[in-house]
């Protein structure tokens, strides 16, 4: 009998961690609830890193100002961002529509924070 109570107490556990996973309403979309960090690559390309890991590349319709202390989301359905119209990027007082975002690898990442470091490099020049 305590073997079942415990085995079915652990499917239970099983079921609300699975119950708490989103699921994405497309691939490309990103939880914009999870954003742990942005990094400026380009006036209108930017990096996101969310809390559990995975990295993003947001494409922006236009130039925005790099994000000195807060970034916020607006437009978001349920809190994904899916690059649909009304859906931006909020930094400061500009508020900056997104095109496009991409998912990446770690790879893609790095390749991007690269393409920064060279950019920065060949303006110091």
């Amino acid at each position: 009998m305590k073997r079942t109570a415990l085995a079915t107490l652990g499917l239970l556990a099983m079921h609300g961690a699975a119950a708490e996973q989103r699921t994405p309403p497309q691939a490309h979309c990103m939880d914009a609830r999870q954003i742990g960090g942005a990094e400026a690559i380009s006036p209108d390309t930017f990096a996101l890193r969310l809390k559990d890991g995975k990295r993003f590349r947001i494409e922006l319709t236009q130039g925005c100002p790099a994000p000195e202390s807060q970034l916020s989301v607006r437009g978001t359905r349920d809190g994904w961002l899916c690059a649909e119209p009304g859906e931006s990027l909020v930094i400061g007082d500009a508020q900056c529509p997104i095109s496009t975002i991409t998912p990446l690898d770690t790879r893609g990442y790095a390749d991007l924070l690269r393409q920064r470091a060279l950019r920065r490099q060949a303006l110091a020049r």
